[in-house]
């Protein structure tokens, strides 16, 4: 009894040091497949992602020639050189040719272009090689041709040539952009197109500008403008540049291991109770396990919904920080894990900035996938520059494209004009929204157009409002009126307005007040709807005063001194604490920075009345607001040295950001001191 006892023990721990050792060789084996995967992976996401670059690249591309186009035949035919020069500049293509149907250049940018007493029109057909084959365009309407980017045939510079077929004529229009004009008109068409990619699970894509700064990153959304820097050893990546960009694809090594440690485990899991609990009970295990793997990929699945639609709108704030002539914030608050509300802004030109806030019909993910959609229609159209009205007409005619479900969307959409406070509106069906005009706040009342996606071919009337410093647009959805209490009650559009009237339009506050006062009035009761809104300030053009010094003392005093002739009739509180600040981060640069220069920028606004500091130098990086505080709540003897000046500016100022551009360190401090209203 004793002897076999004692061999059944030594098989079971023979079985079970096989089990061990097969393990650990799953492990290995796992571990090494793991690596090679990921990086196939990456191999083959570059293939889709430089066919996605080079199409995007293109299409926008296309879009300007066509706009060119349009403008060549509105503007009349033919047309002179110092035209196309004009329109090559404000549409930011390098050149602009127009040809016949022979290919002979009949007009252009390019005087070397066009025909001399001494010299015949450059012509496509004798050109030969890449310039032959836009020849291809004059074979009738909706044709277009797009050559890489490449040496010119005439002169040898490096270009990028896109050409559409002219009705008018029976020619063709091209136009050529060089790699500054190439990915500047690129570069916000890019902005979007792989925030929503994932590679492995956790993985990404990041595009980045030729001077390393950010245009899309997976992980941190709407961080455009950042230094982007190379992943550290927990990552798996590489690095290409596609359409002079530099693109970078990785997935975590983590993951991977995740991955490796989920099938390792699984696999003991089964073998032992295989061993343990027999056939019964391995079914049993497997069943429990595939309804538990069920149920966490549906909660994957329904969060990767909501993380893709919370990275589809912006959510850094404030999201322009650079720009001091307007104030914008926005919240989105979902009835369920994803829902129907957006909220967008861009700009649409140099000094023209649209906003918008809307609505889709229903909930859950069918209307997320519609907002998604409509989203993308609008910012496509608005792109392109097109009055507001126009861009809302072609986002509506997009949306009623195969829209057998039925839904619209509501929208109110205002483009505002930062250097005059003009704005032009579209309102399709959406709630008024609410306005501070010179104090008053009241609702905007006008007739609203009809909702986007019902039907197609509808022309939307544009308004206007005109903005004076101070002013204020307040956006919102229907979930924010129509929140109920457990009687029953709408929240309503008397008490908003009441709401909206006594709160500061100022960093969002009232955002967060309406959203507070819209939960006490719910008292526990469900959130029936989507709560989104908006916030639109105008400020106005501030007044500059920008000074360049020396890394010396005698500056440092000068700097000190033209900041307070700067902030002359700021009050003594606020200009004290400047003052201060700004000292402080004038000696680190003069003792510390090894800086050869640097300037001074004070920016002072209109209304309400606020200062903006911007300091630059061309030291070493240094980011003060990475800087560990020190622990105030030691004795002096007790701290480390230094750090209490930056700690001063990281409480006494706000906001304070931090960027390196081109080299060189860009602090910004602000101060608001005026009316709260």
């Amino acid at each position: 009894m004793t002897q076999r006892r004692s061999l059944n023990l030594k098989l079971v721990l023979s079985v079970f040091a096989a089990f061990l050792l097969s393990m650990a060789f799953t492990w290995f084996l796992h571990s090494r497949l793991s690596e090679r995967d990921a990086y196939k992976l990456i191999d083959r996401t570059f293939e889709n992602v430089e066919d996605e670059m080079s199409d995007c690249v293109e299409e926008r591309l296309v879009l300007q020639c066509m706009a060119v186009r349009e403008r060549i035949e509105e503007d009349g035919y033919p047309v002179d050189t110092a035209s196309l020069q004009a329109l090559a500049r404000e549409l930011h293509v390098t050149e602009i040719s127009v040809a016949d149907t022979n290919g002979d250049i009949v007009a252009s940018s390019v005087t070397d272009y066009l025909a001399s007493a001494d010299r015949p029109a450059f012509n496509f057909k004798t050109a030969g090689g890449q310039a032959e084959d836009m020849m291809c365009l004059v074979t009738g309407p909706d044709t277009e041709y797009c050559q890489p980017y490449r040496s010119n045939t005439a002169n040898g510079a490096w270009r990028k040539f896109i050409g559409v077929w002219m009705p008018s004529t029976g020619g063709f229009v091209e136009i050529g952009c060089d790699g500054e004009s190439l990915r500047g008109l690129s570069r916000s068409s890019l902005m979007d197109l792989f925030r929503n990619w994932r590679v492995g699970g956790n993985g990404g894509i990041v595009v980045t500008t030729m001077s390393g700064l950010i245009l899309s990153d997976y992980e941190e959304p709407n961080r455009e403008g950042a230094h982007w820097e190379d992943p550290d050893s927990s990552f798996y990546w590489k690095r290409k540049e596609i359409e002079g960009f530099p693109t970078y694809i990785m997935i975590p090594k983590d993951s991977a291991a995740v991955q490796r440690d989920v099938l390792v485990g699984a696999t003991a899991v089964l073998n032992g109770a295989a061993l343990v609990f027999v056939a019964l009970l391995v079914g049993f295990v497997i069943s429990s396990f595939v309804r538990n793997q069920i149920k966490l990929q549906t909660a994957k699945e329904l969060k990767m919904a909501t993380d893709i639609q919370l990275a589809a709108i912006p959510n850094v704030f404030p999201p322009f920080p650079d720009e001091t002539s307007f104030d914008i914030w926005a919240s989105m608050d979902t009835a369920r894990e994803v829902g129907g509300d957006f909220y967008d802004f861009y700009f649409t030109g140099p000094d023209r900035v649209l906003f918008l806030v809307a609505d889709v019909s229903g909930k859950g993910v069918p209307a997320a996938m519609f907002m998604m959609r409509a989203k993308a229609q609008i910012k496509s159209a608005a792109q392109t520059g097109k009055p507001i009205e126009q861009v809302i007409e072609e986002a509506n005619d997009a949306l009623c494209e195969g829209n057998t479900s039925n839904t619209f969307v509501t929208a109110w959409a205002g483009e505002l004009n930062i250097r005059t406070g003009h704005v032009s509106y579209v309102n399709a069906g959406h709630n008024p929204p609410i306005v501070r005009l010179g104090g008053k706040v009241e609702y905007l009342r006008s007739r609203p157009s009809l909702v986007l996606g019902a039907m197609a071919g509808v022309r939307y009337r544009v308004q206007e409002l005109q903005l004076e410093p101070g002013d204020a647009i307040y956006l919102y959805t229907d979930g924010i009126v129509e929140q109920h209490n457990a009687a029953g009650e709408l929240y309503g559009d008397d008490q908003l307005l009441k709401t909206v009237s006594g709160c500061s339009g100022r960093r969002g506050e009232l955002l967060s007040a309406v959203i507070e006062d819209v939960r006490r009035h719910a008292a526990g009761a469900e959130q029936a709807d989507d709560c989104t809104q908006l916030v639109m300030r105008y400020r106005g053009e501030p007044a500059t005063f920008t000074g360049e010094y020396r890394p010396t003392m005698e500056d440092l005093s000068k700097a000190s001194a033209d900041l307070a002739k700067a902030l002359e009739g700021v009050p003594d509180d606020c200009s004290n604490i400047m003052m201060v600040a700004a000292d402080e981060i004038f000696a680190n640069i003069v003792r510390y920075s090894g800086a050869t220069d640097w300037t001074l920028t004070v920016e002072r606004t209109r209304h309400p009345d606020g200062v903006r500091l911007v300091i630059t130098d061309n030291g070493k990086p240094f980011d003060p607001l990475a800087h560990r505080d020190p622990d105030t709540t030691l004795c002096a003897d007790d701290r480390e040295v230094g750090g209490l000046g930056i700690l001063i500016v990281k409480k006494t100022m706000s906001p304070v950001t931090y960027r390196r551009n081109n080299d060189r360190n860009i602090l910004t401090m602000g101060k608001e001191y005026g009316d709260k209203n």
